[in-house]
């Protein structure tokens, strides 16, 4: 048995690739992911728990960071006692092959009708309608942040790295 070092580069090469999941094989994101539950309920003020958020890295073009919209809708509700619902599919996010771009959210918000003078006022419409964008603005950056965190623990260099502290032996 050989330390990784001690190989030929060809065998390193070799044994990085066999290996390349080895940071990424647990749910390695779950700090992450309640970093982003945190910063919704500090800007916005709406609750999301940690294991409301969604996150799946199927490949570097399939991925995505998302809500079901139901726990979503029920988390504004909170905030929002007169949502009646939001137009966005199942489920609400970012993903890289698609993803629900920021003017994409001008007509997903559906409120019931109500003569509440309070409700009707312009200006409590309009924050609603920006907590929705802050929301995504934050999921955006999230997953920027996943993305980039992603392609470090799968990278060469990370690989090693993780080999060497293990000091993990391998056969020529």
């Amino acid at each position: 048995m050989m330390k990784f070092e001690e190989l030929t580069e060809e065998r390193q090469d070799n044994i990085v690739e066999t290996n390349c999941e080895i940071n990424v094989d647990y749910d390695w994101y779950g700090y992450s992911l309640e970093d982003i539950a945190e910063t919704i309920k500090e800007k916005v003020g709406v609750e999301l728990k940690c294991n409301d958020l969604m996150f799946d890295f199927f490949s570097k073009g399939n991925s995505g960071l998302w809500v079901d919209r139901d726990v979503l809708t029920s988390a504004l509700r909170e905030k929002y006692p007169k949502l009646e619902e939001l137009d966005v599919g199942n489920d609400f996010g970012v993903w890289a092959y698609i993803g629900l771009r920021k003017d994409d959210t001008e007509d997903i918000v559906e409120f019931e009708e109500t003569e509440d003078e309070d409700f009707d006022d312009l200006t409590k419409l309009l924050k609603e309608k920006q907590d929705i964008d802050n929301i995504l603005d934050i999921f955006i950056n999230g997953y920027n942040g996943l993305y980039k965190e992603y392609n470090y623990l799968t990278s060469k260099e990370s690989i090693i790295e993780t080999i060497k502290l293990n000091e993990m032996e391998f056969e020529e």
